[in-house]
């Protein structure tokens, strides 16, 4: 099984991986900041993040 890696038109890199024998799905969040780093056109994400977990 070879993950499969997708770009989203706005840059969301999404890899995902399918295994037919299994019926349940996973989903991780990797973000490469924290409140501290984050960009004025990112403002937030951190604490949207912190809400989803």
């Amino acid at each position: 099984m070879t993950p499969k890696v997708t770009t989203l038109d706005n840059g969301l890199r999404v890899i995902s991986e399918e295994i037919p024998y299994l019926e349940t799905a996973s989903v991780g969040v990797w973000v490469d900041a924290g409140a501290r780093c984050e960009k004025p056109e990112i403002n937030g994400i951190s604490h949207l993040l912190e809400h989803l977990a």
